[in-house]
């Protein structure tokens, strides 16, 4: 039984937050070329619920994100990309391919509890940083 809340005080339930900032600097001068900010907020009980989603859509939903990761950074990469940088283009796609990969733990509630999901999420890493690579490619092509 857990202890009575004085009157007028409010208790907080435990919930999970992220928030990411991801910011492009050049290293000689320390000018910031870009920044950009996400962040999520989710109530207790919220991985139990994403758990109770079927196997199926959490894929779909993982694909989703994928896809729609490399379009939204968009505007770093370009700022990236116009530094010419393998540095800078490396740290982007490292960056966007751990978000892949932390969705896919998120989908999985944090939990991979078979070879086969561990196996599933490499290549998942494997395709996530392949469609990144080719995305940002794209971009460098479109920029030229």
């Amino acid at each position: 039984m857990s202890p009575a809340s004085p009157p007028g005080e409010r208790r907080s339930k435990p919930h999970g937050a992220v928030r990411l900032q991801i910011a492009l600097a050049d290293a000689a001068t320390g000018d910031e070329l870009a920044r950009t900010h996400y962040a999520a907020v989710w109530p207790a009980g919220s991985l139990d619920r994403v758990a109770s989603i079927g196997a199926g859509w959490r894929l779909l939903i993982w694909l989703a994100v994928a896809l729609a990761l490399p379009l939204a950074a968009y505007p770093v990469a370009r700022a990236a990309l116009e530094q010419e940088s393998n540095l800078f283009t490396f740290l982007l796609l490292f960056a966007m391919t751990a978000l892949d990969v932390l969705a896919a733990l998120v989908l999985l509630g944090f939990a991979v509890r078979t070879v086969w999901i561990a196996l599933l999420v490499l290549a998942a890493l494997a395709a996530s940083g392949l469609y990144n690579y080719l995305v940002i490619n794209s971009y460098e092509k479109m920029r030229a």
